[in-house]
């Protein structure tokens, strides 16, 4: 049986209503609404068949379609996402954060399926990634705070470069490097359970040291002596350490038990390097 158009019947009905209906009669309550329901068939354009209308009040009766139930789930597994960014996330958490959701939108026959969690992602733009830093949650706490004063820093140096002018503006800071410079990683048979590598000193595995640069973007571009703290667990150094030692015009030695610069160190830093190359 051929399916029935229902814009044909409104076709026939409203030929029917201009053939029976008189300007000198009374027009009756169903008159009002079959006029109402022809002038409608230009409102409601994307209405094409009674099976669409029908469709339409079964998802009002179910609280939505099925595609817009999988846009609320969505929309709840990524809002609980974004909240618990800064913890460690796993494929199980987005899939119980979906099966959770799902228990108030009560999508039929939804289980968070892994295929699900992987449109998921896509969605989001969402992959594994490494962890780059470990922080606690009085760090998270104190980011505000931490811009906050991150921007008026710039703030009173963008004062300050007004004020003085570039060439009195120095910034300095420390880069680490070890004695030895190895990878971390090496070629070697599939299954092997031990992988070895040679160095030239245990020693020089373990420590390091820092040097200290001060840069500027006026006229005089850089220092021209390097602030250098070896790590010696002391803070001096013995007799054949300091006779084998390479000695340089640009290079001012120091020692520290962590091979870092110190408060102490910092001040002898400003008053042998810093301030007698300052005019």
């Amino acid at each position: 049986m051929d399916s029935v158009n229902p814009l044909n019947i409104l076709k026939l009905l409203q030929s029917d209503y201009e053939q029976h209906f008189q300007l000198c009669d009374s027009p009756s309550e169903f008159d009002r609404m079959l006029k109402t329901i022809i002038k409608g068939k230009k409102l409601f354009r994307k209405v094409t068949s009674t099976r669409q209308l029908r469709e339409w009040g079964r998802h009002v009766e179910e609280g939505g379609s099925r595609i817009d139930k999988l846009k609320a789930i969505r929309l709840e597994t990524g809002e609980k996402f974004f909240l618990a960014k800064s913890n460690v996330v796993k494929d199980l958490d987005i899939q119980q954060w979906a099966v959770t959701a799902n228990l108030k939108i009560c999508l039929s026959g939804f289980t968070g399926s892994p295929h699900w969690v992987g449109k998921f992602k896509k969605y989001y733009n969402i992959c594994d990634r490494k962890i780059t830093k470990f922080v606690t949650e009085k760090y998270l706490k104190a980011e505000p705070d931490r811009k906050k004063r991150a921007e008026e820093c710039v703030a009173m140096v963008r004062e300050r470069i007004l004020a003085y002018g570039e060439d009195c503006l120095w910034n300095a800071d420390q880069s680490g490097f070890e004695y030895e410079m190895r990878p971390g990683r090496t070629l070697d048979f599939v299954g092997a359970k031990h992988v070895l590598a040679v160095t030239q000193s245990q020693n020089s595995m373990t420590h390091s040291y820092t040097v200290t640069m001060c840069v500027s973007p006026g006229v005089r571009k850089f220092l021209p002596v390097l602030f250098i703290t070896l790590q010696e667990p002391k803070e001096i150094f013995g007799p054949l350490v300091k006779k084998s030692m390479f000695k340089a015009g640009n290079l001012y030695v120091t020692a520290s038990t962590s091979g870092k610069m110190t408060k102490q160190l910092y001040i002898e830093w400003c008053k042998k390097v810093f301030f007698p190359q300052m005019n």
